[in-house]
């Protein structure tokens, strides 16, 4: 049972790619839906682009704030793709349906038997008629959440902008790793004068203190271009 369910599954897979490729090389035409049907569809549409739009915006917000949840999130990547899923599968049994129909009408030109091609295209009409009212119905549902929808994920975000602090007043917009300074309005200075600290002058004001005659000073006086004094500092001195 297992091989036959696989054939026909096989058969029915080719008949969905038989009938697309004959539809695209312009050797079979496609069923038109009816405008009511098509404007359902665009509707989808339009509504999986607004809220793919909205969640690249979002995103970028949260991401700042794990421990928020995201509402676009579910609404996009499990309500409406389950939509989207069900038009997939509308689509291919439409195809399928397509191929079936046109099966039978070949084999009553060549005068062959069309029974089993009889029965064929009466469930591949079912199973499409089935999936095109389920998915009208999902997207008329969809179409009751999205103004809701939409307000939720737009104030929620907005209320994540509104809880920011920048930097400077102690908050988290600051680039990822980078520490918090300790005291962001004091620029770096000198280390003032100390018993540790041999390279501060004794005068309090945290100057550093050049020794032009000890060699082994941390900071001496050169004579640079034109003779002018250098004042050559070591690193450790800014520490």
């Amino acid at each position: 049972s297992k091989w036959t369910g696989f054939k026909a599954n096989a058969i029915k897979s080719f008949g969905i790619t038989k009938q697309w490729g004959l539809q695209k090389i312009g050797k079979a035409q496609a069923s038109q839906e009816a405008p009511e049907f098509l404007a359902v569809l665009d509707k989808l549409e339009v509504l999986h682009q607004s809220f793919s739009k909205l969640e690249r915006i979002t995103s970028s917000i949260y991401a700042e704030f794990p421990e928020r949840n995201d509402p676009v999130k579910p609404f996009l990547f499990e309500t409406i793709k389950a939509a989207k899923t069900m038009e997939a599968e509308y689509r291919k049994a439409k195809l399928h349906m397509e191929h079936c129909v046109s099966s039978v009408e070949s084999r009553m030109v060549k005068g062959q038997n069309t029974d089993e091609a009889c029965r064929n295209k009466e469930e591949a009409v079912e199973n499409y008629l089935r999936l095109k009212r389920e998915l009208k119905a999902a997207v008329a549902d969809l179409q009751k959440q999205q103004e809701d929808m939409f307000s939720v994920c737009v104030d929620s975000a907005c209320d994540v902008l509104r809880s920011m602090k920048p930097g400077w007043k102690g908050g988290g917009l600051l680039p990822p790793g980078a520490a918090k300074p300790a005291n962001p309005d004091r620029r770096t200075s000198f280390p003032g004068p100390s018993a540790n600290n041999p390279h501060t002058d004794g005068g309090g004001n945290g100057s550093p203190a050049v020794d032009s005659t000890n060699s082994s000073s941390q900071a001496a006086i050169t004579k640079g271009k034109k003779g002018k004094q250098v004042l050559v500092l070591d690193e450790s001195m800014l520490r």
